[in-house]
C-alpha cells in the first residue's frame, strides 16, 4: 500500500479489516492517535519503514477511547507512553471484555496517564487540545489542533455518520451534545476513527449539517 499522507506531518495507517484508522504524527516526539487491532501491526511496521522510522521512534500513543480495535496494536510499541481518559482506562485495567469488546487476544496496554478536558498536549509542531466527547463511550475523547484546524474524532463522528451508542456506557443524548460541541469548532481536516477523511472547511461544515439533519 502506498504511503498515505493526508496533511503535512500526518500519516494514515489503515487496513482493510475491522481495525481503526491510526494516525501517525511526525513531530519532535512522534506519536500515534489510536493504534488499531492486533491485525494492523504489519501495516504499522510497513508505514514506519517507509518513513525511515523504528518502532522505538514512537514516543506517545493517544487513545480516543477504550475499544480493542483502537488499542491492541499498542503491543508492538513497547517504548511508547499511552494516554486515555480515566473512565475508559479503568475498564482496560479491569480487563472488562464487555467494555473493550476484545475478540482475538487478551492484550491490554498499560495506560501511563489519564487525559482531561481542555488539556493541551504539545508535540511540536502540533498542539492538541483534549475534548471530552461522551456518547460512543462515556470516556470518549477527540483531539483538536486549532492552528492547523485538524480534528481527530475517534468514533464520535465520521463522514456522513456517527458512532454507535448501543454498547456499554454509550449514550445517544450524550453523543448528540458532543457532536454539537464539535460542530462549533473551525475544522478543515476531519480525521475519523473509521472511514474516509473529510478535507476542506466547506466540506466539513456540510458534513456536520448532514449529520445533524439525518441523525438528530
Amino acid at each position: 500500500m502506498p504511503l498515505l499522507n493526508p496533511a503535512q506531518n500526518v500519516f494514515l495507517i489503515s487496513t482493510s479489516d475491522l481495525s481503526c484508522n491510526s494516525f501517525l504524527l511526525k513531530a519532535k516526539q512522534n506519536l500515534l492517535i489510536d493504534s488499531g487491532s492486533s491485525t494492523a501491526t504489519e501495516e504499522h511496521i510497513s508505514t514506519l519503514k517507509k518513513l525511515n522510522l523504528e518502532l522505538s521512534d514512537i514516543s506517545v500513543i493517544l487513545h480516543t477511547h477504550g475499544h480493542y480495535d483502537h488499542f491492541q496494536a499498542d503491543k508492538i510499541y513497547s517504548k511508547a507512553e499511552t494516554f486515555m481518559s480515566e473512565f475508559d482506562s479503568k475498564h482496560l485495567i479491569e480487563e472488562n471484555p464487555e467494555f473493550t469488546r476484545i475478540r482475538e487476544d487478551s492484550f491490554h496496554p498499560k495506560i501511563h496517564s489519564f487525559l482531561k478536558e481542555n488539556q493541551v498536549l504539545e508535540f511540536l509542531p502540533f498542539k492538541l487540545k483534549v475534548i471530552s466527547t461522551p456518547g460512543h463511550t462515556k470516556g470518549s475523547l477527540c483531539f483538536y489542533e486549532p492552528d492547523k484546524k485538524m480534528l481527530f474524532s475517534g468514533d464520535t463522528i465520521f463522514f456522513h455518520t456517527i458512532g454507535r451508542t448501543d454498547l456499554m456506557s454509550g449514550s445517544f443524548s450524550d453523543l448528540k451534545n458532543s457532536v454539537q460541541k464539535l460542530s462549533e469548532l473551525d475544522v478543515e481536516h476531519l480525521f475519523p476513527g473509521h472511514g474516509k477523511i473529510v478535507s476542506g472547511k466547506k466540506e466539513n461544515r456540510e458534513n456536520f449539517e448532514y449529520i445533524k439533519k439525518h441523525f438528530f
